[in-house]
């Protein structure tokens, strides 16, 4: 054999493992990606739900304001009862926030779970008080605040899961 025709098929087989290494690489790549895509989903949805039960709070505060201004005991009994429960709800999807995390939105989730605390504690000491309460201001403040730090933890790289990203990214 010549040296051309081993020079040749030395070459062939240093391409063919390249190509074997390269598509391997990049398969890792694209599964690293897909993963991360996925848990970003995950977040979203779970950020998603927080937002959900602390609106359905803020709406279940509606009644118990009315009853309290119209002096309807009844009414406002079963009002607070149905605030209690989008409480206990609240908890309950800040737990899965703590889960999903990182810090910043845990910390604003955390705020907002005080907030709605705030109002119920508020309430259930004097139910009647209700109908002059401010502290739901509190509740949709620490809610705008837990919306910002989603969306930017939403929106930045950085903020993956895994914080190694196996290529440099770019602006």
């Amino acid at each position: 054999m010549d040296s051309g025709a081993v020079a040749g098929l030395i070459g062939a087989v240093v391409g063919a493992a390249g190509a074997l290494i390269a598509a391997r690489i990049t398969g890792r790549l694209g599964s690293r990606g897909q993963h991360a895509q996925a848990r970003q989903q995950a977040r979203r949805e779970t950020y998603i739900a927080f937002l959900n039960v602390v609106m359905e709070f803020e709406d279940a505060f509606i009644p118990v304001k009315v009853a309290a201004t119209h002096g309807d005991d009844s009414t406002l009994a079963a009002s607070v009862s149905a605030l209690t429960h989008k409480y206990e709800a609240v908890r309950r999807a800040e737990a899965a926030v703590g889960i999903e995390g990182p810090d910043e939105v845990r910390g604003a989730a955390a705020a907002s779970v005080v907030a709605v605390r705030g109002v119920l504690q508020e309430v259930s000491e004097n139910a009647r008080a209700a109908s002059t309460s401010n502290l739901m201001r509190h509740v949709v403040t620490a809610r705008t605040g837990f919306e910002h730090k989603a969306a930017l933890v939403l929106d930045s790289p950085e903020h993956i899961p895994n914080h190694r990203y196996p290529v440099q990214l770019r602006p």
